[in-house]
């Protein structure tokens, strides 16, 4: 199973019945939000749901379909919960600079100067704080 900020790869048992295909429907708990559906390509027993909400738990549910035959959904899983978005977890390494809508940040960064490049006009920055474990290099032109 892979989990990740904005998709989930479940997999589950085939069913010993005939099937063309699954149904698998799937939403939010706690909310009141309706029931979305993903189906699978012939009779593979695992899928990729794309499109959720970060750091939100998720219900799904699986059923076998065989012509116009509709099986029964088997039991709920234990929600599943999506990973923190990049977006969201940056944010605890940042500053919020103004309140508007939407509210801006600004990323404590550091230059890592022996990294400049003239020629190439680009130079390194390193996000976070060093004394902490997040590390992210990125490369701006200047």
């Amino acid at each position: 199973m892979n989990i990740q900020s904005d998709f989930v790869e479940i997999c589950w048992t085939k069913s010993t019945e005939k099937v063309d295909y699954y149904q698998i429907r799937y939403k939010s708990t706690g909310g009141s939000e309706k029931w979305k559906f993903a189906q699978t390509d012939k009779d593979n027993n695992q899928i990729m749901v794309t499109g959720l909400m970060a750091d939100t738990r998720y219900t799904f549910q699986v059923r076998g379909v065989f012509k116009d035959q509709e099986g029964c959904y088997g039991p709920a899983n234990d929600a599943l919960k999506t990973a923190e978005s990049l977006a969201t977890f940056l944010l605890n390494y940042s500053i919020k600079v103004s309140s508007g809508n939407p509210p801006k940040y600004q990323l404590l960064t550091q230059e890592q100067r022996s990294s400049r490049n003239r020629i190439a006009k680009t130079r390194k920055l390193i996000l976070g704080k060093i004394k902490c474990c997040l590390y992210a290099t990125i490369f701006f032109s200047i």
